[in-house]
C-alpha cells in the first residue's frame, strides 16, 4: 500500500468529502452537508480524512456520545443534527459515516482505513465503546465491523433508505 495520511476533515475539505459520499452511497442514504460540516465542528478528532498526494480518497465521521446501554431508535437518524447527542466527555463513539474511494482501493482498504481511524481516535479520546449502523445488505461491511469485535444489538426497519440497518456496538476498546 501506498503513503496513506490521516488527518481531521476541515471546512475546506467539504466539497471533496460531498463528492465521494455520492460516489460511495446511494443517494437515499446520503446526509446532508451542514450535517458534517457540525460534525467537523464539534468533534475534529473524530471527523477524519484518508489522503493520498493531498487529495482525500476516505473519509471518517463520528460523534461522541454518552454510553447507555440502549438508545431511542430515531437517534440514529440520517441527518440528525450531532449538537443533540453530542458530549465531549463521552465515552461512545457513534460512527456515522465511513468511505474509501472505490477507484482509490489499490491505495487503500477499508480494514486499514477503518483501523487507522480508530488508533488515531483512541490516541486522542478516552473511548470505551463504538456503536453504528449498516445496511444488513452490506456484505463486506458488516463483515469488517465483525472482525473488529462489533456485535448486532438491534435493528432498524428502513434505517438506510429502503434497507433495514443493524445497530452494531463495540464494547471492548478501552
Amino acid at each position: 500500500m501506498m503513503s496513506v495520511d490521516v488527518q481531521p476533515l476541515s471546512l475546506a475539505h467539504i466539497p471533496a468529502l460531498m463528492a465521494l459520499e455520492k460516489r460511495a452511497f446511494a443517494p437515499s442514504v446520503c446526509e446532508d452537508q451542514a450535517i458534517y460540516e457540525q460534525r467537523i465542528a464539534l468533534f475534529e478528532a473524530g471527523n477524519l480524512g484518508f489522503f493520498h498526494d493531498q487529495r482525500l480518497i476516505g473519509f471518517f465521521c463520528s460523534e461522541l456520545w454518552g454510553y447507555q446501554q440502549s438508545y431511542e431508535k430515531d437517534r440514529f437518524a440520517l441527518s440528525h443534527s450531532p449538537g443533540l447527542f453530542h458530549c465531549s466527555l463521552g465515552t461512545e463513539l457513534y460512527i456515522s459515516s465511513f468511505a474509501v474511494d472505490a477507484n482509490q482501493r489499490t491505495v487503500l482498504r477499508g480494514k486499514k482505513a477503518f483501523s487507522l481511524a480508530m488508533e488515531y481516535i483512541q490516541k486522542r479520546v478516552a473511548i470505551q465503546s463504538a456503536v453504528l449502523v449498516v445496511s444488513e445488505k452490506w456484505e463486506a461491511a458488516k463483515a469488517l465491523y465483525r472482525w473488529w469485535g462489533f456485535t448486532e444489538i438491534g435493528s432498524l426497519e428502513k434505517g438506510l433508505g429502503d434497507d433495514t440497518a443493524l445497530i452494531m456496538r463495540c464494547e471492548s476498546l478501552s
